[in-house]
């Protein structure tokens, strides 16, 4: 076999020739002592040698208690083992030419071998080795081992290449390369990650395990249904998930997928990491391998909590409807003289079996509840309540409260013998039997407070049936007691009461009805007659109740017609009630046509004005709203439910007028919102107004009372805002630039209260002066950035507090002030008088600009006239003629013009000196009377008699 050999090594090939050998000579073995002696090297290089031997199979060892004896490998040679692996191989010389290749790789690249041994690899054409990936490794000639991970031939094919640096056993050098087809397992990859995603991705809870019981995957929706995190439960069992109860499913569950077989749908329950429990729907498919033996299991988990909480709550009401089904019918069967304060609590009791009842009467007349029925369980505690039977006790006030209400648990009733009692539970429930409003008893149940929660709907509607059971019960016998009285109560009616059978015959009337259709002829009655037919036809028919308006008789009727029924459900009688409700609905029509005078005097009210009725149904819309809404009061009036909303705000919503009289919070979008009484004012952007376009909008609503003070409506008249908005914001914006200005300006701006306190500097004063914005604001200036007194004496205190109070006579002035390391600077201010809106002076502003500089430059230059005027004087004295002319005018004696005039341009006085020794001095001016500039030429004698010259003329320019 090849051995890669280090070059360092020098003589390494021949020494591991000799090795083999001696170890080939030795089959017993030698140790590394001995195989030392024989070659003539240290223990060290020996150990490397061997070592090199035992990497590449040439050598083996084998261990004996503490010696290590080596011998020569019993391996098959290198031909031999190409042919077992299935990898495709090549091995190549020292010039990268073909020396061996295996059968693999010949079947695969479809080539011959002969055609192939000694051809250059370059040259060969053998598929992978002689992509630019491998070749660029094979040119570099690796020292050591270089794997390219993937190497892609043809579309789908990849490949990992293996870059063996080789040393053969003749001493030759060579390179192997390996090449591992990983296009399987690259495919098998990518079709187990998509599987694996769609698992993780799923709802439902999959749990892979092996044959141990333990989870070897544990996807998100296992987690989300029981809880715990994938690190908690790999490499557990499932046991924490099952109830105790649920122990022997595992097993069995264990051991059909041991033999094979799945298990389709168990329904059952699990713990969850809280310990509460979880339905679930379980199914568990066997995992094989290859070879198709079974190493473990996959359970997909369905949360069915939802499920089986609706076909619980389906059971129940099943067994509700049932029930209630079954004490209806008995109660119609139910005779008069029938027990039925007994059936009410023995009925309860089934459904509350652990329960005592306690049923009783209550007598309107004496104010008193008599205990008609005592119902008790079977126990430690029976007895307790049969002593109240045939009890007596009174209504009283909290008692009555409570029949306000259809159930209560757990109340407090003074004075009820069975309140005081703890039967069996934690307390006890109280119903009153009321129907339509009639209080006709209670029940007291004593009971588990938790068994009659959960059965609390159907308990309250037994009780409302067993209620209209006794209020029907009860209208039997009063009817039976006392038919003359039933007949004076229909007398007493201000309506006309007509009772008739199913075919339309007349079997009773009351008084009123009596003397009304007695007086009415038949032909006015016949639009009444011809409404009766229709709607006794449908009542009979739909076995409901029904209610119709007719016109009759020169008036309006509310008609309400209503089946009366026998035991056995059968309609036996109609009674039909007719109201007359004529003024009502002339009531009515006058106030439409109050409401419509209105809507006439708001039509030309110049703000939007919408009026709503006591409904909140439009009743006044005005033009002015139908030109900012868009929207016209054909489409608005009658609408309710806030439809006045959507033309501003584009949804149905509250407005100011929804909000009068109440203390609800103004809706979002409000941006000024107040209340002054029954009032209400507010802004808003509206952004659905005009037809889209938004508007801005103040608003303000109040209340409309009747002259019974009772309230009919709501009024709300809008204005757009608009163009104020836009003022304010533009106004705003100009604040705003003006800040940006100020702050930016290359001016000190102060501004100062009226008793000289600054209110606000600028960033450029903060320069100025050293201080910061917080070290001046409130402080007075004096003393501050103004000294009290100028550097010349004058009273600068007096100064501030003249413009501060007067700044109109001083808009501009200057003065010294002082910074805050004792500089004094000269400033040129500007000063503007600020007004409030009621023309009281708030203070001033003032701008100003440093002039020290220039200061100094006006005090030099005055220093220099003076001095300049007493160099003239001087001269004037002392010269023989000196006049004043323009630079131009200069007729100089030897000196050229130009020179001098460039030299006086800089301010340099010039000599000039004739042929004849005169001076002459040329001396600039900058101006001269107010006529600009100038020169001074004055002409010096230098002897006695041009001193006697007539005297000298000036001119001045």
């Amino acid at each position: 076999m090849p051995v890669y050999v280090p070059a360092h090594m020098g003589d390494g090939p021949e020494i591991l020739r000799d090795i083999r050998r001696i170890l080939r000579q030795n089959p017993k073995g030698l140790s590394i002592s001995d195989i030392s002696r024989k070659v003539g090297l240290n223990r060290n290089s020996v150990a490397k040698y061997l070592e090199m031997l035992l990497i590449s199979g040439q050598a083996e060892m084998r261990t004996y208690g503490a010696a290590k004896v080596y011998t020569a490998s019993q391996r098959l040679p290198i031909s031999a083992l190409l042919e077992y692996s299935s990898d495709l191989i090549v091995v190549l010389d020292d010039e990268a030419r073909v020396l061996q290749i295996n059968a693999p790789f010949l079947s695969f690249s479809g080539m011959k071998k002969e055609d192939l041994l000694g051809t250059p690899v370059t040259s060969s054409g053998l598929p992978i080795i002689t992509t630019p990936l491998v070749l660029s490794v094979l040119e570099d000639r690796p020292i050591g081992e270089v794997v390219v991970p993937e190497v892609a031939w043809g579309d789908e094919s990849i490949f990992r290449a293996k870059i063996l640096p080789t040393t053969f056993e003749e001493g030759g050098h060579g390179t192997t390369i390996i090449l591992e087809d990983l296009t399987e397992m690259k495919k098998t990859w990518r079709v187990r990650t998509f599987l694996a995603n769609i698992v993780e991705s799923t709802e439902d809870a999959v749990i892979g395990k092996d044959l141990d019981g333990k989870v070897v995957s544990w996807n998100q929706g296992a987690e989300r249904l029981y809880g715990y995190t994938s690190h908690e439960m790999m490499g557990q069992t499932l046991d924490r998930l099952v109830p105790p109860e649920k122990k022997d499913e595992i097993q069995t569950v264990q051991e059909e997928i041991e033999v094979g077989r799945s298990i389709d749908r168990l329904e059952t329950v699990r713990f969850r990491k809280d310990r509460s429990r979880v339905d679930v729907a379980i199914s568990v498919s066997p995992v094989r391998d290859e070879g198709g033996r079974v190493v473990g299991a996959s359970t997909i988990a369905r949360d069915i909590s939802t499920q089986k909480h609706a076909e619980e709550e389906q059971r129940l009401h099943t067994e509700e409807t049932a029930f209630l089904s079954r004490t209806a019918m008995a109660f119609v069967e139910m005779e008069d003289d029938d027990e039925i304060f007994g059936f009410i609590g023995r009925q309860i009791q089934t459904l509350l079996p652990d329960a005592a009842v306690v049923v009783s009467s209550y007598a309107r007349e004496e104010g008193e509840f008599s205990v008609e029925a005592v119902m008790e369980s079977e126990g430690e505690d029976e007895g307790r309540a049969h002593g109240l039977y045939g009890g007596h006790y009174p209504m009283t006030p909290e008692i009555r409260a409570y029949g306000e209400s259809r159930l209560y648990e757990k109340v407090s009733l003074p004075g009820y013998p069975a309140a005081e009692m703890r039967y069996g539970g934690e307390g006890h429930m109280y119903a009153p039997l009321i129907s339509h409003e009639t209080f006709l008893g209670n029940v007291v149940v004593l009971a588990d407070q938790g068994e009659v929660t959960r059965k609390r709907a159907v308990i309250e509607a037994f009780i409302r049936q067993s209620a209209v059971a006794l209020h029907r019960r009860h209208a039997r016998l009063a009817l039976k007691r006392s038919r003359e009285r039933a007949r004076t109560l229909l007398d007493a009616s201000f309506d006309l009461v007509v009772l008739t059978n199913p075919e339309g015959e007349v079997l009773a009337v009351n008084e009123r009805a009596g003397r009304f259709f007695k007086r009415t002829g038949k032909n006015e009655a016949g639009p009444l007659y011809a409404a009766l037919d229709g709607m006794q036809e449908g009542v009979l028919r739909e076995g409901r109740p029904a209610k119709s308006e007719v016109r009759a008789c020169g008036k309006i009727f509310e008609v309400s017609m209503t089946p009366v029924r026998v035991v056995d459900g059968t309609v036996h009688e109609v009674a039909t009630f007719f109201r007359d409700i004529t003024l009502e609905r002339e009531a009515q029509e006058e106030s439409r046509r109050t409401n419509r005078q209105l809507a006439d005097i708001i039509e030309f009210l110049p703000d939007a004005t919408v009026v709503v009725d006591a409904a909140g149904q439009v009743v006044a819309w005005n033009r002015a709203m139908e030109e900012i809404s868009g929207v016209r009061k054909e489409a608005i009036i009658g609408e309710g439910g806030h439809a006045y909303a959507v033309p501003f705000y584009g949804e149905r919503r509250p407005v100011l007028l929804d909000l009068v009289g109440t203390g609800d919070a103004p809706p979002p979008g409000y941006l000024q919102f107040e209340r002054l009484g029954d009032t209400v004012v507010g802004s808003a952007y509206c952004p659905a107004a005009k037809r889209g376009a938004g508007v801005h909008v103040w608003g303000k609503a109040t209340a409309l009372f009747d002259d019974t003070g009772e309230r009919i409506g709501a009024i709300e008249a809008v204005r757009d805002i608009g163009p104020l908005v836009e003022a304010d914001m533009a106004l705003r914006r100009s604040e705003e630039e003006y800040r940006a200005l100020v702050e930016q300006a290359s001016s000190v701006i102060l501004s100062l209260d009226p008793e000289g306190r600054v209110l606000f500097l600028n960033a450029f004063a903060e320069q100025c002066f050293g201080y910061t914005r917080e070290e001046v604001i409130g402080r007075d200036v004096v003393g501050l950035i103004t000294p009290e007194v100028e550097s010349s004496g004058r009273d600068l205190r007096a100064l501030v507090h003249s413009i501060c109070t007067a700044p109109e006579q001083f808009q501009t002035c200057e003065n010294e002030t002082v910074t805050r390391d004792g500089r004094r600077l000269w400033f040129s201010w500007t000063n503007h008088a600020v007004y409030a809106p009621d023309g009281r002076l708030k203070g001033v502003t003032c701008i100003g600009n440093e002039i020290t500089e220039r200061r100094d430059l006006e005090r030099a230059l005055e220093s220099a006239r003076h001095d300049l005027k007493s160099v003239v004087q001087v001269l004037a004295q002392a010269a023989a003629d000196h006049l004043v002319v323009r630079p131009g005018e200069i007729e100089p004696a030897a000196t050229p013009p130009e020179e001098i005039r460039a030299a006086l341009k800089k301010g340099t006085p010039v000599r000039d000196e004739s042929e004849e020794g005169e001076q002459r001095w040329y001396i600039p001016l900058t101006d001269w009377g107010g006529e600009g500039p100038a020169v001074l030429a004055v002409v010096l004698p230098l002897s006695e008699q041009a001193r006697g010259c007539e005297s000298s003329q000036k001119k001045v320019l």
